[in-house]
């Protein structure tokens, strides 16, 4: 048991008990905070707290909003902030407020957390600039000028129309959504279950499917996720029981155009450049929603897929070898893809 304790005398403690699982490694860590920390150099505005290790990513608590980061091999991390306008396609308002961790206060193992007070449920976008060892040829790749994205994050933040020349060089950070109602699956809501010898499979690219005027869908809804649920009779009918997604995860479509290379008067239409594995991708939803909508439409997709008796055989060809642990989540947050299948 690892206790770490910030002594102010005349507070009552604040308690966290979590259990931290590393490298096959299990411990009960309890964190008593006594004080409220301000880490921003930048600006006083935003308060702290040390914050716990479980569960990584973004997670709200009864204090704040917890941030959590494992890094084996960085040797600092700064959690860097801003408030965002809900219509902001890409950066953030202003230069992002940076809260640097203390290694002593805010590192239990391999794993960085805080714990930021106040902060609002929603339009908020973040990321992390980390420090650590130098060498090519050891696998670091340390820049702490760099704002990266949290692994773990389950919305990206960056522009929201698929092929926005206007934002082609936008940046992409994380962001989260605590305020929304949880999604309603219905009470008798089942996948269909369907034993793979009897599926009859539809490959499709979200977008492809139906962005051209040809599919009959709505312009708002072309090339989104809300487009493929229009066109579920038109599968029907096809005698279709399985849908094949090509990758659905956060991509950057002007991935080859960044910089000058033999493609770079390309646009990537399949998505084979994951972002981000745990966030849907942002501009397959309809209107330029944004990442909150895209959230919303992926698990309505799937719902109205099922209810129709359509598996989701997988999610597209990735040429990674996924954990299970990477599927299992994503299935967790965005519907039970029944017979999921990774090829690569």
């Amino acid at each position: 048991m690892t206790k770490l304790l910030c002594q102010v005398k005349g507070s009552e403690p604040i308690k966290h008990t979590s259990t931290y699982v590393h490298n096959q490694h299990a411990k009960e860590i309890v964190i008593e905070e006594e004080e409220v920390v301000v880490m921003s150099e930048t600006d006083s505005s935003f308060e702290s707290i040390p914050g716990v290790p479980n569960p990584l990513g973004v997670s709200k608590t009864e204090n704040g909003i917890n941030f959590s980061l494992f890094s084996k091999h960085a040797t600092s991390v700064t959690l860097c902030l801003s408030l965002q306008d809900s219509g902001n396609d890409a950066s953030p308002n202003d230069e992002m407020i940076e809260l640097k961790l203390d290694p002593h206060v805010n590192k239990t193992g391999d794993i960085w957390h805080i714990c930021v007070l106040e902060l609002p449920l929603r339009n908020v976008v973040y990321g992390y600039k980390i420090n650590g060892p130098q060498g090519f040829h050891e696998g670091h790749r340390f820049d702490n000028t760099v704002v990266l994205i949290d692994p773990y994050a389950k919305l990206i933040q960056g522009r929201k129309i698929f092929g926005d020349v206007k934002n082609k060089f936008s940046k992409f950070y994380g962001t989260y959504d605590f305020s929304s109602l949880p999604f309603d699956w219905g009470d008798n809501y089942t996948p269909p279950n369907i034993p793979e010898k009897d599926l009859v499979v539809y490959e499709m690219n979200v977008r492809a499917f139906t962005a051209d005027k040809s599919s009959g869908v709505e312009e708002n809804l072309r090339g989104s996720y809300l487009g493929i649920i229009e066109k579920i009779p038109h599968l029907l009918e096809l005698g279709i029981n399985a849908v094949e997604l090509l990758p659905v995860f956060e991509f950057d479509e002007f991935e080859f155009q960044r910089r000058p290379n033999p493609r770079d008067h390309m646009i990537n239409t399949w998505g084979y450049s994951t972002i981000n594995f745990f966030s849907p991708m942002t501009r397959y939803a309809s209107g330029g929603g944004g990442p909150i909508a895209a959230r919303l439409e992926f698990k309505q997709m799937v719902k109205a897929l099922h209810l129709a008796g359509i598996e989701l055989q997988h999610l597209g060809y990735i040429y990674l070898i996924l954990s299970l642990n990477v599927v299992n989540t994503f299935c967790k947050l965005y519907g039970n893809l029944s017979t999921l299948q990774v090829t690569h």
